[in-house]
């Protein structure tokens, strides 16, 4: 009992104690030990904030001035460069025209020289538009690494800028750029020039904008994937309404780019389909001026045999003339070219030249001509001459009378020397 009560009395005295420690504690201030911090007035806090602003304003307004004074000196440079260029160029042109050695005056050619400096101008004011205006300047007037260089580095700024979320102007600038390089680049920066204009026309090829990006593809020099692919395009775009004169431009547009089974499809189509079409005058000129093929002869002369139109059929005789004329001079040159020369030469070719002409071409052409262009006097006298140098100038021909005067000043005529050696000197003065 007496354990009980000292217990009991122990734990009211700490209960007390306690209790009259915490509520001490709680009422006693506890001495600083550190000096109090300042906190500045909502106002004072406004000026600073004011200040700080005003003078990042005036830091962003000195930057940008000096950014327009370099971007002044900038242009100022790239406009003195570009006239120097002109000069020195001119310059150079003058002594080409009576040089006293031609292949040193070719390599005294200022261009080279130019597009590095232009290259240094772009590398002096790397990040800014006149970079980029150095570079296209350099990239017509380099060549070589050098080209290869600027290529590259022009190429890595449209790609930066190019994709599907680009605003209207950045693509269009953008795309000024890609097709620069796709018309003047290295070659391997204008095949990735050419893919990167040809990819987001692919994803909508039945648009408007879409065709513009295949027939601007088209009109690059070259054979490049991309602008096969674009031809291809294109012609099933114009297979939709394949008997339209809208189809007939576009299947002569990819005749005259192309040189393969792209080429060939096109040329079907015309003639299928298209054969009285205006559009074909601008295919025949364009077939009459090409490497000779078995391919292009036959189809101008199926042309000039399916073809009803006065105008189709009179510029068909012409194209067909002056095909042909061009195909006999392929043949007087190469048939008689040393072996090594001719192993060079496109197989396929050679062996069409090296087949004999058909006799009754010209035939062809006269019926063309007395039938169709008989009231056309300008056409009449493009096929008679293409007709004479065809019939009469090709080699194992009959030359053609001459008669002329000799030193003496007694007339002569070239039969007279049928069976004899003959040096002809046929000279002028100007």
């Amino acid at each position: 009992m007496h354990v009980k009560f000292l217990v009991l009395l122990s734990l009211v005295i700490f209960t007390t104690y306690a209790d009259h420690s915490s509520t001490s504690f709680a009422n006693e201030t506890i001495p600083a030990t550190t000096s109090a911090i300042p906190v500045p007035s909502p106002a004072a806090q406004d000026q600073e904030t004011d200040e700080e602003k005003t003078k990042k304003e005036q830091q962003d307004d000195e930057a940008a001035a000096k950014q327009a004074e370099k971007i002044k000196n900038g242009r100022m440079a790239l406009s003195k460069l570009t006239r120097d260029f002109q000069a020195a160029r001119s310059k150079w042109s003058k002594s080409m025209r009576r040089p006293a050695d031609r292949a040193t005056a070719l390599k005294a050619d200022p261009s080279n020289e130019f597009g590095k400096k232009f290259i240094a101008l772009a590398d002096e004011y790397s990040g800014t538009e006149i970079a980029i205006e150095a570079l296209k300047a350099a990239l017509s007037r380099s060549t070589g690494k050098d080209k290869t260089i600027v290529s590259n580095r022009l190429l890595e700024m449209a790609e930066m800028e190019w994709g599907p979320n680009v605003s209207p102007d950045v693509k269009a600038k953008t795309g000024v750029l890609l097709n620069m390089l796709a018309m003047s680049g290295a070659a391997e920066s204008k095949n990735k020039a050419l893919n990167m204009l040809l990819e987001p026309a692919k994803a909508d090829p039945d648009s408007d904008s879409s065709k513009k990006v295949f027939e601007q593809i088209l009109r690059m020099r070259g054979q490049f994937a991309a602008k096969t692919e674009a031809a291809m395009l294109l012609m099933r775009l114009a297979d939709d309404d394949i008997s339209s004169d809208s189809s007939a431009e576009c299947f002569a547009k990819v005749a005259a780019a192309t040189t393969d089974e792209t080429q060939a499809k096109a040329l079907g189509r015309l003639l299928e389909h298209h054969v009285n079409n205006d559009n074909l005058v601008a295919v025949m000129n364009q077939m009459a001026r090409s490497t000779p093929s078995e391919a292009a002869e036959n189809w101008l002369k199926n042309v000039c045999r399916k073809a009803t139109s006065s105008k189709v059929k009179g510029n068909a005789a012409i194209a067909l003339s002056s095909y042909l004329n061009r195909r006999d001079m392929f043949r007087n040159f190469y048939g008689d070219a040393e072996e090594s020369v001719r192993n060079k030469m496109d197989q396929n070719m050679l062996a069409y030249l090296d087949k004999a002409p058909d006799p009754n071409e010209g035939e062809m052409i006269e019926s063309i001509m007395e039938t169709y262009v008989k009231d056309n006097e300008k056409l009449i006298d493009k096929i008679k001459k293409q007709l004479f140098v065809i019939q009469n100038l090709s080699v194992g021909k009959t030359a053609p009378e001459i008669t002329a005067s000799d030193l003496d000043g007694v007339e002569f005529n070239l039969s007279d020397y049928r069976g004899k050696v003959v040096f002809l000197d046929f000279w002028g003065d100007w």
